[in-house]
Order: C-alpha cells, then structure tokens, then sequence
C-alpha cells in the first residue's frame, strides 16, 4: 500500500491480521510505523495519518532531544564486561561444566556463564545468552512486582508479556495484558515499579490526561524522578546487549 509521502522522515507502513485499528508506532527521529488492519483502506490510512501530524511531530521532536548513548553502550559485548541488573553492573564469571548446553545464571552478586570447554561460544552466542537470561529474569521480577502493586493498586491485569521492544519501556492491551521491555530489569527496581504502575493506571484510564497522571501519582508520588531517569538513561539501555 502505497501512502503520501511523508516529509521528514520514513514511513513504513505494515498489514497486520491481529490489528483491529489503525496505529501509529513512532519509533525514532526518522522512522514511523503506521499499521494497518487488514481490510483498512488507503483513503482512511492517509487521513489518520494527517489527523494525527501534530502528535507525530511531537514524539519525533522528544526522541531527537534524547541525549546520545555512549559509545560503550553501542558496541557488542565482550562476553566479559559486567551486565546490570536492578540498576547495579554485576561482574561475569566464566566456568567450565560438562553439560553441552550453555547457561548462565546468577550466584553470590555475579553472572556465572557455564559453558562446555569443548563448545566454547562465540561472541554472538554469548550476547544471545545474555539476552535470554535477562530476559527471563525480567519475567520473574515484573510477575512478581505485579502481583504485589496489583494488590495494592486494586488494578488487576489478565496477563503480562515481557517483550523486545525499543519504541517502548511499557504498554497495556486493550484487553487488559501489560507488556514490559525486558531491559526495565537492568534498571533500578523503583524506575521498573514506576513503569508497572504506569501500565496498571492504564486499565482505568486509556489515556495521558490529567486524571490518569493523578492516578499514577497516588501510588506512585515521585513518579517524575523515574520518568528523568528513563530519559537521561533509556537510551543506553535500549542499545544493551546489541546482537553482532
């Protein structure tokens, strides 16, 4: 499906057969996704498109006023440089085992990574394992930190996904399921808790007005500090175990 050609930056448009709306994923400075349900129509894309310019313009302004990552953050893991988590860098620790398939898991303050001295792995497989681990461990912290604030919120979700996404630290279906970057676990644990509340507040309010800030500051009052956080950071973290 061919669209007017946007002024600014590249439109990519998808088809989705799980999409019941239109919508619009800013995704960087340059580069916005617009998605489309399957029987949408090129005449409704374009004007929901227009319709919503303004909104465009405003998140790609916010992105290009993101600070840089360092350029540490940017280049492939070594295997060997420590790894966050909860907002602390842990050291990683290599050890030989008889098993073939690798692991890695955390012990005593560290990562150990386990790997059969035959079958050693090779950056790209170190980077992958890194990435599942800390994945996994994400899952575990955010399903337990929403049992615990959706306790105390009486905002109940049916489900979580933890997820790859870089556009996003958090999002809530429509259906009520809330989805987590798994790089929130390599952030101080209240910046991850402001997120869930954020994601939680959605389930009463689908929205960012007044009344839905109000909600997210009654559980959680410095809410702000964790958003400066998440922008002054996020975009180091975002870049976190790039793939080779």
């Amino acid at each position: 499906m061919a669209l007017t050609e946007a002024a600014g930056y590249q439109l990519e448009t998808r088809i989705s057969s799980r999409a019941r709306r239109l919508r619009i994923e800013v995704r960087g400075p340059e580069t916005v996704r617009l998605v489309l349900p399957r029987r949408c129509s090129m005449h409704q894309a374009e004007a929901f498109l227009a319709q919503h310019r303004d909104w465009i313009e405003r998140q790609r302004q916010r992105l290009q006023a993101r600070p840089q990552a360092p350029l540490s953050a940017t280049l492939p893991w070594d295997g060997h440089a420590p790894l966050p988590l909860h907002g602390q860098l842990l050291p990683v620790r290599h050890t030989a085992h008889r098993f073939k398939r690798p692991a890695m898991r955390l012990e005593y303050g560290q990562w150990i990574c386990l790997s059969h001295p035959g079958q050693p792995l090779d950056q790209a497989g170190l980077t992958r394992l890194a990435r599942t681990t800390l994945a996994a461990e994400a899952g575990r912290s955010a399903a337990r930190m929403l049992a615990a604030l959706s306790a105390e919120t009486g905002l109940q979700p049916i489900g979580l996904r933890i997820s790859d996404t870089r556009a996003q630290w958090g999002s809530c279906s429509a259906h009520g399921v809330v989805q987590l970057c798994w790089r929130l676990v390599c952030a101080p644990p209240e910046v991850m808790r402001y997120v869930v509340i954020h994601e939680l507040c959605h389930l009463r309010h689908r929205n960012h007005s007044p009344r839905f800030w109000a909600l997210v500051a009654s559980f959680c009052p410095d809410y702000a500090t964790h958003r400066a956080w998440l922008r002054r950071e996020g975009p180091a973290l975002m870049r976190l175990l790039p793939l080779p």
